[in-house]
């Protein structure tokens, strides 16, 4: 077969911040690329190229050879400047952006837009955040040459907001690497194996709902259960640094009950995963929603909203969903688990296999590689 050559310019500028939903996506992404143009598309010459602020930002997500390229932090001087000049002199067959295209590339350009929650609650991001976001992802909506999102929630509402037909959007989930829930790496520390463990992953956003976490942990304690509470994840915002605060009174309050990692490894957070008994998630809304994925795959029962792209994830977890406006619903379905955990715990480990062949990185990136030789063609 006659050889291709396929060259792709991701902007990984999310790398250089903190950590968030969009760094793992595509993390995820490149990292499988070569497995899978080794095994599917064997005729094709793949070259990636990386951009971003610092090269060590790069290091810590991909572990697959790539070209580093130097891509100013700013959002007009990246996307008008920056990786069009760049784009240019590469030539490279494609630019892949999250959320926001440049302005122009004189290539193919691919906009992968995760979700657009801030249109359908708006009471959950600031008046400016929503402004801006939303003309210029209306604006890759309409002009990238492909557009992907993660979920059928989203797609539907992509097309809905940016008036746009539903099949010129491609779904790619989210996935996990496989290997890493049976990894054997050694942990920094470890958590004592009883009280029960409940865990929540996630960014200290306000749609995220910690606080009915925080809430359920302090009502199932003076029920007389026996509950640990672990939080993970961080954030800049003002609910953010409010939650701080919190999770200092009650770190002192329930000594040894409570623990809020800020950020940990990806060893240490498999540690925490290990040690979970239930996982909660009781976000208000999600494009996708990873950690509930992360933590069927290591076999935990979950609890989770039912609503948004959430809705999509029933049926890949074993556990409990509930109605997204009920705290008490929530309270109950934890309750619920926790009274027969045994049985929910057996039928977990059982469902992992489900996750491992339905939210591959495999799979995901056969599906981008195969959509990008197309439109090449």
């Amino acid at each position: 077969m006659k050889k291709v050559n396929l060259s792709i310019l991701f902007d990984c500028h999310t790398f250089d911040r903190e950590y968030q939903g969009t760094s793992t996506f595509l993390a995820g992404l490149i990292n499988a690329i070569p497995g899978v143009m080794c095994k599917y598309f064997p005729h094709v010459v793949l070259d990636i190229h990386c951009a971003a602020s610092s090269n060590l930002s790069v290091i810590k997500y991909i572990q697959v050879p790539y070209s580093f390229h130097f891509i100013r932090g700013g959002f007009l001087t990246r996307n008008i400047v920056d990786i069009p000049i760049l784009a240019r002199m590469l030539q490279t067959n494609f630019v892949i952006s999250q959320y926001v295209r440049p302005i122009w590339v004189p290539n193919f350009s691919v906009s992968i837009i995760h979700d657009f929650l801030f249109v359908d609650f708006p009471n959950h991001f600031s008046l400016s955040y929503r402004f801006i976001r939303k003309f210029f992802f209306i604006f890759s909506a309409n002009f990238s040459d492909k557009v992907f999102t993660v979920s059928n929630y989203s797609r539907s509402r992509i097309a809905h907001i940016c008036g746009i037909d539903l099949n010129c959007i491609s779904v790619l989930p989210n996935a996990i690497a496989h290997d890493w829930p049976s990894s054997v790496n050694s942990p920094s520390f470890s958590i004592s194996r009883r009280p029960l463990k409940l865990l929540y992953v996630s960014r200290l956003e306000q749609r995220k709902r910690h606080e009915w976490c925080m809430q359920a942990f302090i009502d199932l304690l003076q029920e007389g259960y026996d509950v640990q509470l672990i939080l993970v994840g961080g954030g800049n915002s003002n609910y953010a640094r409010s939650l701080r605060q919190y999770f200092s009174d009650l770190s002192i309050k329930y000594y040894g009950k409570f623990f809020h990692f800020e950020e940990i490894s990806q060893v240490d957070l498999r540690n925490v995963y290990l040690q979970t008994d239930i996982f909660l998630f009781p976000s208000l809304c999600e494009g996708f929603g990873i950690p509930v994925i992360e933590a069927a795959a290591f076999g935990i029962p979950c609890v989770v909203t039912d609503g948004t792209a959430l809705s999509e994830l029933n049926g890949f977890y074993v556990g409990s969903s509930f109605e997204a406006d009920s705290y008490s619903h929530f309270l109950m379905s934890v309750r619920n688990i926790m009274d027969s955990l045994n049985e929910y715990q057996v039928a977990a480990k059982k469902n992992i296999d489900n996750i491992k062949k339905n939210y591959s990185w495999e799979i995901t990136a056969k599906r981008f590689i195969s959509s990008l030789l197309e439109l090449s063609n």
